[in-house]
């Protein structure tokens, strides 16, 4: 397991600020950089997902194609003047080559991870105001709905494994094509 960079119980809390907004972002970073560890582990095949089944890294390149990597950073057909939103300013650059999911998404994770981390840095002192706490939870919500759009994702594909795997132990159902639920001796 990796030492973080920056220790989210480093330095004192100061009497001077909320002590429970820190104690507050404190446990709101170790909560969402133990989420992001585990789904990196899930993604490099060392854990089962959340004790079920284990994914494999040729599990997520079928789920995930380099053909799929590509169009990414393609712009949409639509070009509405009228929306300037907040992508205004976001350079699209030409990637020469092919992009590879696992890596793309190891690098997105770790920095998700270390921004997390700076979050807290220098927050146990008067810097942790209501109004810093207020902008690190909306941060939170952004970072949130990457983190469950990833979630969603591999649980769907544990799903479809932990099928697959019910269809081999009992092919008799898939070649009648009833949907049954599994009986165990003792069940009435």
């Amino acid at each position: 397991m990796s030492v973080p960079i920056y220790s989210p119980t480093s330095g004192s809390i100061s009497s001077s600020t909320q002590p429970g907004l820190y104690e507050y972002l404190s446990e709101l970073v170790s909560k969402r950089v133990a989420t992001i560890k585990y789904i990196r582990k899930a993604h490099e095949g060392n854990t089962h997902w959340f004790n079920t089944i284990l994914l494999t890294r040729e599990n997520l390149q079928t789920m995930y194609p380099n053909s799929k990597m590509k169009n990414i950073f393609r712009k949409t057909k639509t070009d509405n003047s009228d929306n300037t939103g907040d992508y205004g300013y976001l350079i699209l650059p030409h990637i020469p080559f092919e992009m590879d999911y696992l890596e793309t998404f190891f690098t997105l994770i770790d920095i998700i991870a270390e921004a997390y981390y700076k979050l807290l840095v220098g927050t146990e002192g008067p810097i942790c105001t209501q109004a810093f706490f207020e902008l690190v939870l909306k941060c939170d919500g952004k970072f949130k709905k990457i983190v469950s759009m990833v979630t969603k994702e591999l649980d769907q594909m544990a799903r479809d494994a932990i099928k697959d795997e019910l269809r081999m132990i009992d092919p008799i159902s898939q070649a009648t094509r009833t949907n049954y639920p599994i009986e165990f001796e003792g069940d009435t």
